[in-house]
Order: structure tokens, then sequence, then C-alpha cells
């Protein structure tokens, strides 16, 4: 029987997280370029390692629910879970229903596609 022990285990956590982090940077070098170029790498992979922390708060921990987090964080700000004038953001963020993560995060990124929506609409009047 084969035994992996928790230093084992540690390890391979390490190298999942590694490996998320380099994936999300090339994805927000995709998709954000021009924030990824004002921030810079070590910046870039600041906000990464903060973002993976504020998601894992709020009881996102699949990596598809965690990149989107991320991804809003780029287009909301750092703090968009804690901005006042985001309401909707800590409205769904606060309500751990429905339980299930994925329900939540679908339910946050459609909520802040209408708000950026809505903010277009606004800015073209």
């Amino acid at each position: 029987m084969l035994t992996i022990r928790d230093a084992a285990w540690h390890k391979l956590a390490e190298a999942a997280h590694a490996d998320f982090v380099a994936r999300m940077r090339v994805h927000l070098r995709k998709f954000f370029p021009e924030q990824c170029d004002a921030l810079g790498e070590v910046k870039t992979g600041q906000l990464i390692e903060f973002g993976i922390t504020r998601a894992r708060e709020h009881g996102f921990e699949a990596e598809r629910d965690v990149c989107k987090y991320i991804d809003l964080m780029f287009t909301f700000g750092r703090e968009f879970d804690r901005n006042p004038g985001l309401p909707w953001a800590q409205q769904i963020l606060r309500n751990r229903a429905p339980a299930d993560p994925d329900r939540r995060m679908r339910w946050l990124h459609a909520t802040a596609i209408e708000a950026l929506r809505q903010r277009a609409r606004s800015e073209t009047k």
C-alpha cells in the first residue's frame, strides 16, 4: 500500500498552487494587459495571491471560481468585495445562500456583467 506523508502532500499542494499562479499570470496578461503592465510582475503576483486568499475567505476554492474572483478584482478593484459603491457584490458575498460556491459565483459573475452593462449605458447617455 502506498502511503503519502504530510510533507509529500504539502509539496504537491505547493506545486499545484505555483502552477495556478503561473496560469493566472498568463490569463491576466491576456485579458488585462494594461493593468498587468501598470502593476508589473511583482505586484501582479501579489494581487493574485491576495485574490486567492480573499476568494477562499468567501468560500471559493475551485480554481475556476478563484479565477473569476480575481477577474472581478481586476475589473472592479482590489477591494470590490468591500466597496460600498458595489452593494451587489457585498450582498452576494455575505449571503452564503446558495451554499454551492459554483452557483454563488455564477450569480456574482452575472450580476457583475449586468453592472458593467448599466455602467456602459449610463456612459453613453
